[in-house]
């Protein structure tokens, strides 16, 4: 029993370690402190309780009393970016606290390590949901789309607060965010054609990546 628990427990944050270490090679030049990496990775965790939160009252209060369903398009919408907006918020709180970022990049870092916290709790949770027989099958599931999707998302909206344009990168996040739920929920049979799209959208968020990069280079030249 407590094998199981221990391995399940480690399939669901192993996503999150893996694509918060692929990001964190950008960085490799200028590595972020460890401590402040932690506590953002925390700070996603907390959001992804006040989330859940926020979206089982807005089902009971708001959804079940409506024409709109919580799996409608609007509904999908609506929690996506209540996710968004949380990972945000408390990224924000967590690494805004600490230190000004010393780079525009760090922005992006911290809002990717923030929704690695995020995934590493859902991942948890949909992983002891999962029937014995699928449970490796929901790990991997898990690592390449939703985990993924939520560094993608989040990514999008750390260049966007880099750039003082936060609410153009929640809006681009959530949209992404949103099309992923609700391609995964109503076609499960072209779920690779979700996980395709976020595959896409990463690679403007590399471009997004690759831009930051060079702005900062320029800036140390100048001074």
């Amino acid at each position: 029993m407590v094998t199981s628990v221990l391995l399940i427990f480690a399939l669901g944050i192993f996503p999150s370690i893996l694509w918060l270490s692929f990001f964190l090679l950008e960085t490799r030049k200028h590595p972020e402190p460890p401590r402040i990496i932690a506590e953002v990775f925390v700070a996603g965790i907390i959001a992804a309780v006040v989330a859940a939160m926020i979206q089982l009252i807005l089902q009971l209060g708001v959804f079940d009393s409506s024409r709109y369903e919580a799996t409608s398009l609007i509904g999908f919408a609506v929690f996506a970016l209540v996710e968004e907006v949380a990972k945000f918020i408390f990224a924000y709180i967590a690494f805004k606290s600490k230190r000004r970022p010393e780079t525009p990049l760090d922005d992006m870092i911290y809002l990717i390590t923030a929704a690695m916290g995020f995934a590493a709790l859902e991942n948890l949770l949909f992983i002891f949901q999962a029937p014995p027989g699928l449970v490796i099958q929901t790990a991997i599931m898990r690592t390449i789309g939703a985990t993924f999707l939520h560094a993608v998302a989040s990514g999008f909206t750390g260049y966007y607060l880099a750039k003082r344009r936060v609410p153009e990168g929640l809006i681009i996040a959530t949209v992404i965010h949103t099309a992923f739920n609700y391609i995964a929920y109503y076609f499960p049979q072209y779920q690779i054609c979700a996980i395709i799209m976020v595959l896409l959208s990463s690679f403007f968020l590399f471009n997004d990546f690759d831009i930051i990069k060079e702005s900062d280079k320029q800036e140390k030249q100048i001074r």
